[in-house]
């Protein structure tokens, strides 16, 4: 999920997040695990604001190819 710079910052990440847990549990799903980048700090507190509990965090190197 991403949220276009132009409109971060005005709840939108929020509620796509709150909308996906939300459907997420009414279809029976009883764990959701989610991942991010580790300086993402935006995006992690985001979820902690939104109930999301962290559980571990790990830094993971990644090449690029073209």
């Amino acid at each position: 999920m991403a949220v276009v710079p132009a409109q971060r910052g005005g709840g939108l990440g929020r509620a796509l997040t709150l909308g996906a847990l939300d459907w997420l549990q009414r279809h029976g799903a009883e764990q959701v695990v989610g991942i991010t980048q580790g300086r993402n700090w935006v995006t992690q507190r985001m979820l902690q604001r939104a109930g999301v509990v962290t559980e571990k965090t790990e830094i993971w190197y990644h090449k690029w190819y073209r």
